[in-house]
């Protein structure tokens, strides 16, 4: 079986490497993206539990307060009461932190543990909480119900102070006090079951929120799991790639060195397009000309440096005296093959010339048709011999240049 070409086994490297590369990166930014939605999906979850807490919190604090209140006649539990109405109401500051314990430790005597934050009711913190319609029916229901019994608590505490409701249900009737019938009220079969009533929405509603935000939570989990196998399977592929890479290097420099010899790849390696030398008669260049541009070659290492070798290193390398390397540089310039760039910017005198090779690029490019080259009328991704392309007289991506300086290129 015939061996790809350097040419082929770059391109298919190279274009590998960046898919799978570019892929593993996608891979990964949806993998991030599925852990924020997972951390959103938690976190809903737990503002939804602290709701839902504190709803029943704040109904328990008023139970608390009212019939201590109406045991004791002490005014700061009556106070504390309508502070618990108004910051649910949005009347007055929500302290910091307000689902941890609060308002036992002001009933004790001690200072409020927790300063005051800001200040908007439980209504429009469950409206911005992103429930589902069910879901803030269930808790604005308990809200509702839980005025309800607000009621019948403020009724129990003005009825110590000996004020009772008017027709218009303001609480305007004096009498004398009556301590018993407000503590009646309060610890009565009936203000128990209207308890029972506030607490019956908030389980319904901790069972819609359980379903729906465990089915985020799922969904998040599995999202994650799938994208983090996909950056994994990517990255395995990439570490394979790159394995079949430096294997692929490692055989291609070997095959050379079993080829040329190890000490003739050290010494350097140049490339040259094959039409060129196929075609080098019908291009316009005699044996002579073909010499000095292998030897302008042999400098040209990188397509934003120009060669620069001395006439003199060229005439010492080919054998030929300096008055001929002269006349074919001349000559070859004439024809527009190559432009000489002189360079005057020495304190000693000039520099070595600079050498462009377009011309002689261009005079290549109508030989690489089909007409010129019949073997490229059906190319074969693993034929050995390398054909030049219209637009790359070099290899032009980067693993073939690596390649070629490494001394892989194959001829």
């Amino acid at each position: 079986m015939r061996l790809p070409s350097t040419r082929v086994l770059a391109t298919i490297l190279t274009d590998g490497l960046l898919l799978i590369m570019l892929a593993n990166v996608g891979a990964f930014f949806l993998y991030q993206d599925a852990q924020n939605a997972l951390s959103k999906a938690y976190e809903a979850r737990y503002r939804s539990y602290i709701l839902a807490g504190e709803l029943r919190q704040s109904s328990d604090d008023l139970t608390r307060l009212a019939r201590t209140y109406v045991v004791t006649g002490d005014l700061k539990f009556r106070q504390e009461y309508k502070e618990v109405l108004d910051v649910r109401a949005g009347r007055e500051p929500r302290p910091v932190e307000y689902n941890r314990i609060y308002w036992d430790f002001v009933s004790a005597g001690a200072d409020k543990p927790r300063a005051d934050g800001q200040t908007i009711s439980f209504e429009d913190l469950i409206r911005h909480a992103g429930f589902s319609g069910a879901e803030f029916a269930e808790l604005d229901q308990a809200e509702d119900r839980s005025n309800v019994l607000a009621k019948v608590e403020e009724t129990a505490m003005n009825a110590v102070n000996g004020l009772f409701a008017d027709d218009s249900g303001g609480f305007t009737k004096h009498a004398p006090p009556d301590r018993k019938m407000a503590i009646d009220m309060l610890f009565s079969p009936d203000y128990l079951k209207m308890k029972a009533g506030i607490m019956e929405p908030i389980d319904r509603f901790f069972e819609l929120m359980e379903k729906r935000t465990n089915d985020a939570v799922v969904e998040a989990t599995e999202s994650v799991r799938r994208f983090r196998l996909l950056t994994m399977t990517f990255l395995g592929m990439l570490f394979i790639l790159s394995l079949a890479s430096s294997w692929t290097i490692l055989r291609l420099r070997y095959l050379n060195e079993e080829k040329w010899t190890k000490p003739l790849l050290q010494s350097g390696w140049s490339a040259i397009p094959n039409i060129i030398i196929e075609k080098q008669a019908l291009i316009g260049l005699d044996p002579t000309d073909l010499n000095i541009v292998i030897h302008l070659l042999r400098n040209w290492t990188n397509s934003n440096e120009l060669p620069s070798p001395t006439v003199e290193k060229i005439a010492k390398d080919i054998g030929i005296s300096v008055r001929t390397v002269q006349k074919h540089l001349a000559d070859l310039q004439q024809s527009g093959l190559i432009t000489r760039i002189e360079r005057r910017n020495t304190r000693f005198g000039s520099a070595p010339n600079l050498y462009r090779l377009d011309g002689l690029i261009d005079a290549a490019k109508p030989f690489t048709g089909t007409d010129a080259l019949p073997r490229l009328r059906e190319p074969n991704p693993f034929d050995t011999q390398v054909s030049a392309s219209p637009s790359t007289p070099e290899p032009a991506n980067f693993w073939a240049r690596v390649l070629t300086h490494l001394g892989l290129t194959e001829r």
